[in-house]
């Protein structure tokens, strides 16, 4: 973990900061309203024009441009979660 993600505490010991998942991150409200004293350890857009101004300005580190309804549906069903129907 970085260090810019550690706080220290008036004991001396350091703590790591709490961190977040950014889903239909945007514009990065969530990474603002938070504020620095939290990590964003994921972000998440769709829509490539929206992934670009959130890159500008938080980088892309932690950004996957991707339908998160589908991303996860290879890795559930390695698991055998099976993906129920509506109504069911």
């Amino acid at each position: 973990m970085d260090t810019a993600s550690r706080k220290p505490l008036k004991c001396g010991r350091v703590i790591a900061a709490p961190t977040f998942y950014e889903f239909f991150a945007g514009g990065g409200m969530a990474r603002l309203g938070l504020g620095s004293d939290w990590r964003c350890a994921f972000a998440n857009e769709w829509c490539e024009k929206k992934a670009t101004s959130y890159r500008a300005y938080f980088g892309g580190d932690e950004l996957k441009v991707e339908d998160v309804a589908t991303s996860g549906r290879p890795r559930l069903r390695s698991y055998g979660v099976k993906r129920l129907s509506p109504g069911k």
